[in-house]
């Protein structure tokens, strides 16, 4: 190379926290199902993402009916099904939690119209033989038997049960038994009562004209309707926090699995750009006092970490930890350590400055690839927000300063709202543990 870095012209950089959103339009059809397109044309592709309400549906068959949705329908096997993506470049799936039934798909940008089209027809036409069922039913049960023996998990599911009691959320899979269960019968009337077009949103991300997108979507989902309010979840129970450590027996692990969870509000909160500074001080990011503290000082794990998740009942502080056996009594005890000084001393503003930076940085890249954009936007319209509120939440973020991020990690990160569970071998752990708090076997069992 001969050029000099001075022949080079730099942009300019944008002034921090400013963000330059994307071009998008919005309409909701006649059909009640809303639909946004955001202009994204780094590659000539577009990513789709279809949200429908599934709260308080029977988990087993709405986790069955999402793994069979796309696989054929009346008018079109498997085979060729799989054949008409190919020739768009696509793909179509379905995935589902206790909140949405979630499609996600993605073909060449000439090809948007198609896609929709085969969409509509998924929607519209979903066909479960009863030879197919059985043959998913019996493979997706395989599978749970795997994911429900891995303390990770059974470390997620009893830290729910604790958290949330008999609200569904307190399930986020299904046992094998009930998906074995489940009968082609099951899935028509499921599909019938709740893939419906009243209350969902479609996002089309990537290289789109916004406003042709909504009528390419209009025209190809025109057949997809019903109407009626959604079901909606019944409130969370009061948390549980200060309760006594819910300890699960994993005989013979030579590790501990620590979760704790703390009830914290939503995106839509005022002060939740505080909330999440605050967080990525503690434990949401690898330089975090969590990961310092239990990685690099103590060497109790590999990884230790805290993250807000937003359901959409609630939204809580989750923090994880996998220790080994014989540190598991320290290791709750320097987690409890760090929320306390959360709670009880202000942060620093080189920590504060430090957070920002990390969260502004990460907002750009979110919106950098049609997939992260359309996740991005898709996980927003399920909050009730639209993207101007990415720019309004850097502007708080740029805004907060270290008073406020004190004050919300008093609020929101103190020990005493904590709900703590740990996976491990009762034999060695149980008595370390009590030496801290109370250890009850009660809510955490299957």
């Amino acid at each position: 190379m001969t050029g000099q870095l001075s022949d080079v012209d730099v942009p300019a950089l944008l002034p921090r926290g400013a963000l330059v959103l994307p071009e998008s339009a919005e309409v909701t059809l006649p059909s009640g199902l809303t639909v946004l397109a955001v202009r994204q044309p780094s590659i000539p592709l577009v990513e789709m993402r279809l949200r429908i309400p599934c709260a308080e549906a029977d988990s087993a068959t709405i986790a069955l009916l999402a793994d069979s949705l796309c696989s054929a329908t009346s008018r079109t096997p498997t085979a060729e099904l799989a054949k008409r993506l190919q020739r768009m470049g696509g793909s179509l799936s379905a995935t589902v939690d206790a909140d949405r039934l979630l499609f996600l798909g993605s073909a060449l940008a000439a090809h948007l119209g198609d896609l929709l089209d085969l969409l509509g027809e998924v929607l519209t036409a979903a066909s479960y033989p009863e030879v197919e069922t059985a043959q998913r039913a019996a493979r997706f049960a395989d599978a749970l038997r795997v994911v429900k023996v891995q303390q990770g998990h059974r470390a997620l599911e009893a830290l729910n049960r604790r958290l949330y009691g008999d609200h569904v959320y307190a399930r986020p899979t299904p046992s094998p038994e009930d998906v074995l269960a489940v009968t082609p019968a099951d899935l028509v009337a499921l599909h019938a009562e709740r893939v419906r077009a009243a209350s969902a949103c479609l996002v089309l991300a990537g290289d789109l004209d916004p406003q042709q997108a909504l009528r390419t979507a209009e025209r190809a989902l025109s057949g997809f309707a019903g109407g009626g309010e959604p079901v909606r979840h019944r409130p969370l129970p009061a948390c549980r926090g200060g309760t006594p450590i819910g300890l699960l027996d994993a005989p013979g692990a030579v590790q501990s699995s620590v979760r704790l969870a703390l009830p914290c509000p939503g995106p839509g909160a005022a002060d939740f750009a505080e909330l999440d500074l605050a967080n990525l001080i503690f434990g949401g990011i690898f330089s975090s006092r969590l990961a310092a503290n239990l990685r690099e000082d103590k060497g109790y794990t590999y990884s230790a970490k805290s993250t807000v998740v937003s359901p959409q009942a609630g939204s809580a502080v989750a923090v994880l930890a996998d220790v080994a056996t014989a540190v598991t009594a320290p290791a709750v005890l320097e987690i409890g350590y760090e929320l306390g000084r959360m709670a009880c001393t202000p942060v620093r503003a080189a920590e504060v400055d430090q957070a920002r930076e990390y969260l502004l940085g990460v907002r750009q890249l979110s919106m950098s690839t049609q997939s992260g954009l359309a996740n991005l936007v898709s996980e927003l319209a399920a909050q009730g927000l639209r993207l101007d509120w990415l720019g309004e939440h850097a502007s708080r973020l740029v805004d907060a300063d270290v008073p406020a991020v004190t004050e919300a990690a008093a609020r929101y990160l103190n020990p005493p709202s904590a709900v703590v569970v740990v996976v491990g071998d009762a034999a060695e752990v149980a008595a370390p543990l009590a030496a801290l708090m109370p250890v009850s076997r009660n809510g955490v069992e299957p």
